[in-house]
C-alpha cells in the first residue's frame, strides 16, 4: 500500500528548505563580518532601551506567562488574598529578572572590552558563523 502523505508536507518541506538556506546565508554573513562593535551615542542608547522595553513588555508570551504559571504557587486558603499572592509572586519575579538583566549588562560590558580586539572578533564571528552554517546544513539534511 502506498504511503499517504499529508497535503501540507510539500509546503513544510519548502519552508524548511528556505529556513536552512537562510541559516546558511546568515552564517556566511557572520563568518565574513569585519566591522568592530561600536559604542552607541547617549540618544541611541536611550532609544535602544525603550525599544527593547516595549518589545519585551508587549510580547504575548510574557503577558501570558504570569496568569498561566503563578496560580500553581497560590493557595486558596492562605491568609493573603489571591491578588496579594499574585502581586507578591509577580514582584518577586520582576525583581529577580531585573537583577539577572543587570548582571547580564555588567558581564556584557566587560566581555565587550575583551572582544573588541579584531583577531578575537574574527574568531568569534567564525565560530558563530560556522555554527549557523552547521545548523542550516543539519536542517537541510533532516527528514
Amino acid at each position: 500500500m502506498p504511503e499517504r502523505r499529508p497535503a501540507a508536507q510539500p509546503t513544510c518541506a519548502g519552508a524548511a528548505a528556505l529556513a536552512a538556506a537562510y541559516l546558511v546565508y546568515l552564517g556566511w554573513q557572520q563568518w565574513h563580518a569585519t566591522k568592530l562593535l561600536e559604542a552607541a551615542s547617549d540618544g541611541a542608547e536611550r532609544s535602544l532601551f525603550w525599544r527593547g522595553f516595549a518589545t519585551s513588555g508587549l510580547n504575548p508570551k510574557t503577558l501570558l506567562f504570569f496568569p498561566s504559571f503563578f496560580p500553581q504557587f497560590m493557595q486558596a486558603d492562605a491568609a493573603w488574598s489571591s491578588n496579594a499572592q499574585f502581586g507578591l509572586l509577580a514582584a518577586s519575579f520582576a525583581l529577580l529578572f531585573a537583577l539577572g538583566v543587570a548582571a547580564n549588562a555588567l558581564f556584557s560590558a566587560r566581555l565587550r572590552a575583551v572582544l573588541h580586539h579584531p583577531l578575537r572578533l574574527r574568531w568569534l564571528n567564525r565560530v558563530f558563523g560556522g555554527a549557523l552554517v552547521a545548523m542550516g546544513a543539519a536542517l537541510a539534511g533532516a527528514r
